[in-house]
């Protein structure tokens, strides 16, 4: 495995990857139909913070990780 892929072997960090990509494309499927619906607009800003979330879990892993692997 390259380098640059070796985060990919800490699982929590790839959990973490997966969820904040899932999340994106749920945000960008909701910008799309706020156009249309108004009331989506409070599901987006839901998602937004699911997705600073899921940024933040991310993060943490990475510096784990790194950490454990100096």
């Amino acid at each position: 495995m390259a380098a640059h892929e070796s985060w990919k072997e800490v699982d929590a960090f790839a959990e973490g990857v997966s969820a904040f990509l899932k999340l994106h494309g749920g945000i960008q499927q909701l910008a799309q139909a706020q156009l249309s619906r108004p009331d989506v607009g409070a599901e987006k800003r839901f998602a937004l913070q699911e997705l600073g979330d899921a940024a933040h879990e991310v993060a943490a892993a990475l510096v784990a990780w790194g950490e454990a692997n100096g």
